[in-house]
């Protein structure tokens, strides 16, 4: 499990209250989680960044992760594994770090992105073309 808490910037910050206000979603964890997830089914190459951060929301893996934090912390496990990166604690982290933040502008930039029900029907298109194939 990751035991740091997630740090995030003030430009991360001022972008979470953004998404709070244009989309809805009341909790900073919430975001984040969509964010990751987001993030995760992206085929564009992630541009990994460090886990460095002025800390202006701290958010701990509890309470990102809720009910589910064995599921989120096996995708990243499985993102290290397919991206050949270690699975150490600070490569994990730096890893969702870059996935929260590069899932974020995904939010802020995408205008089909900007409902929950946008966000709901990203979430289960591929799931439905599966489905038709």
């Amino acid at each position: 499990m990751i035991r740091k808490d997630i740090r995030l910037s003030g430009e991360d910050r001022r972008i979470l209250f953004n998404i709070k206000n244009t989309i809805g979603i009341e909790h900073f964890y919430t975001t984040c989680r969509w964010a990751f997830c987001l993030s995760l089914d992206s085929d564009i190459d992630l541009k990994r960044l460090d886990g460095t951060s002025d800390g202006a929301v701290e958010i701990s893996w509890d309470r990102f992760g809720g009910d589910n934090a064995n599921l989120y912390y096996l995708l990243l496990l499985d993102e290290a594994k397919r991206l050949n990166l270690q699975n150490d604690e600070n490569a994990l982290y730096d890893l969702l770090i870059s996935h929260i933040r590069r899932g974020l502008n995904y939010l802020k930039g995408n205008k089909e992105l900007k409902t929950l029900d946008g966000l709901s029907s990203r979430a289960f298109r591929k799931r439905q073309l599966e489905l038709i194939k």
